[in-house]
This record gives C-alpha cells, sequence and structure tokens, in this order.
C-alpha cells in the first residue's frame, strides 16, 4: 500500500503574505516557515533506530536540527490484514486495514526508542489494544511481519504548543480518511483530544498544516487522501477540531459560562440554555466543540442527544474515536427510558445528567398518538406530551439546539405558544444565532431564498413568493426545464475531478488544491411514496424495480437507500442479480458489487446517505439530508408544491402527495405532514419548512426544476437575467 516516493530534502518553503511592501523578497523567504518530512522504514524491529541519527544528517545537513533539536511531529504508518468470519455467509474473510499512530516529542531519537522498546515487553503483548504491539506483531497479504514506515515533520516554527495542535489536526484528518474514496479501513491507535489556545506563531499553524498534508499526500497518495476529500466527510464536518467564527465562539463562552453559573449556584433541575438558529448556521459543530470541551476540561456529566439516525451515528463514532466515552450519545426514547427523574431519583435507572446537550431540538416528539408516549400499569400517563418536558426533568441544564423552520412532521411541530414558553423559561439563557455558515452564496442570493421559502424580517413566516433570481457569482442558482438534464448537470458535478492530482508535473505541496463538487446530489420533497427499509414488493414478492420518484413522464429515479437495500440482500443471498428487470439499475449494482469487498460493502453503507458513491444515481428525502451539506443541490419540487399565478406567491397541496389510500401502510408525506394541532391545520406550516431544508443544502450552488408547469415557468422566467 505504501508507495516509495522521495523525500524533498531541501525545505518546502511556504511564502506568507505581508503587509510590509518594502520588504524585498530575499527577506521575505528568510521570515518564511518552512516544512521538511523524513520519511523511513522500520526495519530490524527498531534496529534502525541506529542509524537514524546519521541517516538524517547525510540526508538534511545544517537543516536536521530540525528534525533532531527542535519539537517534531512523528507517524506511525502500516497497512496489515484483518482476518475474520462473515456472519451472514460463515466464509473466512481477509481485509486490508491500515494502521496510523500520531505523535510529538521534543527528542525525536529518546521517543522512539519508548515506543519500539515497548513494542517488545511481554506486559504490552498481553494486552492488545497497545498500539506498539502492531509495530511487531502485525502481518501483510503474503503473512509477513510487517515493515511500518516513520514520517517525521519538522518545521522552523515548530514549537511545543504549535505540535500539539499539528498533532491534534493530523488525528481529526486521520481519524476522517475511512470516508475518503475505496481505500482499506483506517484504524488510528490514538484519540487524543487536545487542542491549544492562542499561542506565539499559531496565525500561521493552518498554512503550515496545510503544506504538511499536501506533502503526505505527495510521498503516498493511496495513505494519505486528498485534503479535500476528507474535508467533504460528514465526521470531518461535525469535528471538534474546527474553528469557531466570532458569532460562535460568543455563543460557545455564553453556554460555558452559563453552565458553570448555573452548576455553581443552586442544585435547581430543569433549567434551559436555549440557542436558537436556522439551517446553516452551525449549531451542530457548535455542539460538538462545546460538548467535547466540557467533557474534556469539566468534571461535570455532560451527555448529548440528537434523534437524527445518522448524525448519531457520526457523534457516537467521533466521541468513541476520541478516548471522552461510550455512553455519551443517546436519541430522546433511549434516554428518557434509561434516566431516572429528579422526583424519583431511587428508580431503576442511571442519575439524571448534569448538562444535557440535545441537537436538531426540531426533532423530538410533540404527538401524543407517536410511540413515545405510553401509560403505567394503573393507565395514567408515564410519559409526558412533549420529550422536550420529559428531558428538562432528567437533567439539572438542558442546553437546546433549536431551529422551529426545521420541523418536518406534524409529531415534531410545537406551537407557537409552547415555543414562547420555553423562550420564556429559558430567560436571559437564551441566544440566537444569525450568520450563515453553509451557503456561500451572496445576500441578494440568500434573500432570494428567504422570500421563497416564506421567510421574512426577524424570522417570521410571511407568504412565499418568487422574485428575480439575483446574478451569480461564486454561488450558482439554475433553473432546468429538464429533469433529465438537470440530473446530467449533478453527475457531472458530482463525477469532476481534479486532473492534477499526483501528476509527474505538479508535486508543488504548497498549490491551492483546485476543488471538485464530488458531494452533489438529487434531493426532493416527500411526494412519492418509498420504503426506506426495504424494495417494491407485490403480493410479498420483489416485484423487480425499485421505488422511483416520477418527475414527469420521461424521467424518474430510484429513491435513497434502494441500491444498498439491494446490494445487502442479493450478497444474503435472497435475492440474484438476474431479478433485477431495469438494465441500468442491474449494471449499477453489479458495479457496486465489485467495486467493495463484502466486509468494505458494510462499511460503506454505515456512511451518511450522501458520501456513499452509489447515491449519485438516487435521490435523497427531506429526512435523510436534513441537518446535512451537499455542495450542489439538486431539487426537485414535486406536484406538493405550486404557484398562485395572480401574485406570484407559493402554495402548497398536501393532497398532492402520494399516500393518502388507508390501505397504504407505510409511511408517507400525506400521513407525516397532514393533521391538525390545538384545532389549527398545520400542513401547508410543515411544507414550507420541507422546501426551505431542501433551497439551503447546496454550499455551491442550488439547481432546481418544478413539476409543476406554472411553477416551474414562473421560476424561469424569474431566472431570466442569469440565462
Amino acid at each position: 500500500m505504501l508507495e516509495e516516493i522521495k523525500t524533498n530534502t531541501k525545505p518546502i518553503r511556504i511564502m506568507l503574505r505581508h503587509n510590509d511592501q518594502k520588504e524585498d523578497e530575499k527577506e521575505k523567504k528568510d521570515r518564511a516557515p518552512f516544512i521538511l518530512i523524513y520519511k523511513c522504514e522500520e526495519t530490524g524491529r527498531g534496529n534502525y533506530l541506529k542509524g537514524l541519527v546519521s541517516d538524517i544528517n547525510a540526508q538534511y545537513g545544517n537543516y536536521s536540527k530540525y528534525f533532531l533539536d527542535r519539537p517534531v511531529v512523528y507517524i506511525h504508518a502500516w497497512t496489515t490484514v484483518r482476518k475474520f468470519k462473515d456472519k451472514t455467509t460463515d466464509r473466512d474473510i481477509v481485509s486490508k486495514l491500515d494502521k496510523i499512530y500520531i505523535g510529538e516529542a521534543e527528542n525525536l531519537i529518546t521517543r522512539q526508542d519508548k515506543h519500539w522498546q515497548d513494542a517488545k515487553k511481554k506486559a504490552f503483548k498481553d494486552k492488545k489494544e497497545k498500539w506498539q504491539v502492531g509495530l511487531i506483531e502485525d502481518k501483510d497479504e503474503d503473512d509477513k511481519n510487517v515493515i511500518p514506515v516513520l514520517y517525521v515533520i519538522a518545521c522552523n516554527y515548530f514549537t511545543k504548543s504549535m505540535t500539539l495542535e499539528i498533532e491534534n489536526k493530523l488525528i481529526n484528518y486521520a481519524m476522517s480518511m475511512n470516508s475518503s474514496g475505496k481505500r482499506p479501513e483506517t484504524e488510528v491507535q490514538n484519540g487524543r483530544y487536545n487542542p491549544q489556545r492562542e499561542y506565539f506563531g499559531s496565525e500561521y499553524t493552518d498554512v503550515i498544516f496545510g503544506a504538511i498534508w499536501k506533502e503526505l499526500h505527495r510521498l503516498d497518495g493511496n495513505f494519505f487522501p486528498e485534503e479535500k476529500r476528507i474535508q467533504k466527510s460528514v465526521f470531518y464536518k461535525m469535528s471538534p477540531h474546527h474553528k469557531l467564527n466570532d458569532e460562535q465562539k460568543a455563543v460557545k463562552r455564553f453556554i460555558n459560562e452559563r453552565c458553570t453559573r448555573l452548576m455553581g449556584e443552586s442544585s435547581q433541575t430543569g433549567q434551559l440554555i436555549l440557542v436558537e438558529g436556522e439551517s446553516g448556521t452551525g449549531k451542530s459543530v457548535l455542539t460538538a466543540i462545546t460538548l467535547f470541551e466540557l467533557i474534556h476540561d469539566s468534571e461535570f456529566d455532560v451527555k448529548l442527544l440528537i434523534n437524527h439516525a445518522e448524525q448519531n451515528n457520526v457523534f457516537k463514532d467521533m466521541i468513541s474515536k476520541l478516548g471522552l466515552g461510550e455512553d455519551v450519545v443517546y436519541t430522546a426514547a433511549t434516554y428518557i427510558d434509561s434516566h431516572n427523574t429528579f422526583e424519583k431519583p431511587d428508580a431503576a435507572g442511571k442519575a439524571p445528567a448534569d448538562i444535557l446537550f440535545v441537537d436538531e431540538a426540531h426533532l423530538l416528539f410533540t404527538n401524543w398518538g407517536n410511540g413515545y408516549y405510553r401509560k403505567d400499569k394503573s393507565g395514567n400517563p408515564d410519559h409526558g406530551k412533549y420529550q422536550i418536558d420529559e428531558l428538562l426533568k432528567r437533567s439539572r441544564i438542558t442546553v437546546l439546539l433549536f431551529d422551529e423552520f426545521q420541523a418536518l412532521k406534524k409529531d415534531y411541530y410545537l406551537e407557537e405558544e409552547y415555543i414562547e414558553r420555553l423562550r420564556k423559561l429559558a430567560g436571559d439563557n437564551r441566544y440566537i444565532l444569525s450568520g450563515q455558515e453553509r451557503m456561500k452564496c451572496s445576500a441578494e442570493q440568500k434573500q432570494w431564498i428567504d422570500s421563497i421559502t416564506g421567510l421574512g424580517k426577524n424570522n417570521k413566516r410571511v407568504p412565499g413568493k418568487i422574485e428575480d433570481i439575483p446574478p451569480n457569482g461564486e454561488y450558482e442558482i439554475k433553473i432546468f426545464d429538464d429533469p433529465q438534464e438537470m440530473y446530467k448537470a449533478i453527475k457531472q458535478k458530482a463525477e469532476s475531478k481534479d486532473k492534477s492530482i499526483n501528476s509527474e508535473k505538479d508535486n508543488d505541496p504548497m498549490k491551492p488544491d483546485k476543488r471538485n463538487n464530488g458531494l452533489s446530489r438529487m434531493i426532493t420533497t416527500y411526494d412519492w411514496i418509498f420504503d426506506k427499509k426495504d424494495l417494491p414488493q407485490k403480493e410479498g414478492k420483489y416485484t423487480g424495480d425499485f421505488y422511483r420518484v416520477f418527475a414527469d413522464d420521461s424521467f424518474s429515479i430510484p429513491w435513497e437507500y434502494q441500491y444498498s437495500i439491494c446490494a445487502k440482500k442479493i450478497k444474503n443471498g435472497e435475492l440474484n442479480l438476474d431479478d433485477i428487470q431495469d438494465a441500468e439499475i442491474r449494471e449499477n449494482v453489479e458495479k457496486l458489487l465489485n467495486s467493495f469487498s463484502k466486509s468494505r460493502l458494510d462499511n460503506e453503507f454505515k456512511k451518511p446517505w450522501q458520501e456513499q458513491e452509489q447515491t449519485i444515481y438516487e435521490i435523497g428525502s427531506t429526512y435523510t439530508i436534513q441537518g446535512f451539506d451537499l455542495e450542489y443541490a439538486g431539487v426537485i419540487l414535486g406536484p406538493s408544491v405550486g404557484v398562485n399565478a395572480e401574485d406570484n406567491t407559493i402554495k402548497f397541496d398536501i393532497k398532492a402527495k402520494k399516500g393518502q389510500d388507508k390501505e397504504e401502510k407505510k409511511e408517507t408525506g400525506y400521513k407525516v405532514m397532514c393533521g391538525k394541532r390545538e384545532g389549527k391545520d398545520i400542513g401547508d406550516i410543515l411544507l414550507k419548512n420541507e422546501l426551505r431544508v431542501l433551497l439551503t443544502r447546496g454550499t455551491k450552488g442550488l439547481y432546481i426544476y418544478a413539476c409543476d408547469k406554472d411553477l416551474r415557468k414562473a421560476l424561469i422566467y424569474a431566472n431570466r437575467n442569469n440565462v
């Protein structure tokens, strides 16, 4: 797996921009940071260390002091194999596994000698969780001992604080590598979370780190993926290693200060900190950073609750890899069922949390009729009408991150009176996020999206209206008259690659990456029937087709998860490839099955929907894409969204959603959105929320096709200045 590419023995200089125009080029060069990366094979069970100093001196001459006398960051990397039995087929499986350990040291030789001495200790060999054992005992495909590769990173700007920060960033990237293409699974041997505050030279850390990763990618592009691939992964985007903007920093300080004060002032329970912010204001990354810092730096019992299944899995994986505990992340139902209230502290459940973070709080249940609401043995309600109320009983402080415009089901809908009650309960412990972090659009484009989705001044609901679409710039809004053409455009965005990556002509690690748009997908309103867990059946037998979205008479596209469900069924022997009637789908499924080993296929399907490669052949629902980013979003507005011709306002028709029949047992868009609350019809409110979620997914662009002819015509006319 590890490639043999020669390292640069001369410094890779990082030219910085300085305000002093009088400074000549030589002075700029002398002041510029530079990096050096040394690479060698760790042969002879650590015996290579005997010649390490002389080898570094021979290669780097006067620059060797940056390796031997200054703080450095280092990486141990090797590829081994993992053998196990497939539970479904009972077959022996052998799969490749990349292992990586990242560290920092003030004395390189002493630290490496310590690692190898530890690897040889019998006490360590009895504890398989010790990573050093793998340096000696791991085998390659030919059942021979692996030869790890050591990378040592030096820089003239390195201080102890900067090496800790670089180590932290490298661990974050390494943990995100599993989302980067068809590569072996990566097992990071350390999950250290050690963020640094401001320190001397910290303003240069990001550019130095970028140069380091680009050089690592040049040295071994298979082991160290392209930086942009990592940055697109949900794991990376949700990680606690990001820098916050000024507004987010203020909210983080606000939450930390209020939590510390409220925990110290009294033993009062049911205290609420309420953070409101619309889609794209960075609530989830704010949650991750604030949560992890509290877990890491305080003695408080801190938990996280999130009702979005895919985000829940991402946070569980991340917290586990960072070594912050296993009993941290819950869904609302599991937390309520497993934790006592303060009113009944001696019950059989767990003690209430000190601080409970609730991300995506607009996904909490509110309806009497859902499965969460139960009665006790005497017939009295065991749980109340609102999950929020139950959570407040089970924590001293509850931190809700909430957007009332993202409630997409009647079971999530909160009445205005209840929202005002929460705001009153929070009192001074309320903060409103307003900065847009997702969409790289102009203020005029943002205003157009607000207008069509009915978000007025001060976040008041108003009728959605189609205004003229402002000129495109960095962000692109495009209207299509043909769904097939829009799908082609999204596929082109998703499949565009940087041709210069790994080319022999361009190995400059400081040259900026050309962006590609791989995370571009089709998404749509919930206007057609589908089953997230199965394929279509008739009389108990597979029909040979997939659940589909029919945009017009000539274009249809499979719903989300249909390919992964089909591949799993074929893998498990429940279906044959020939059972699929559609030739194009059959070819795509075969391609999917051939692209991954069976063990890697399961890992691929654990990724969020939009990161799975085969989902370019599918269309996602609002519920799956909610909370996640795309680069270009191709949105099909189903027949439930129309326009009033007389004033260009948006109208909704919930009866246009499929699945109204009582005989239809599946959950459908009509069933989850059509209903009343306190005598008020809430269907149009939920459909307006659905429209807003869809139109705010794209970070770089928004493509729209409307099934309704009049709406399509109005949108095309509104975009006439961009044609």
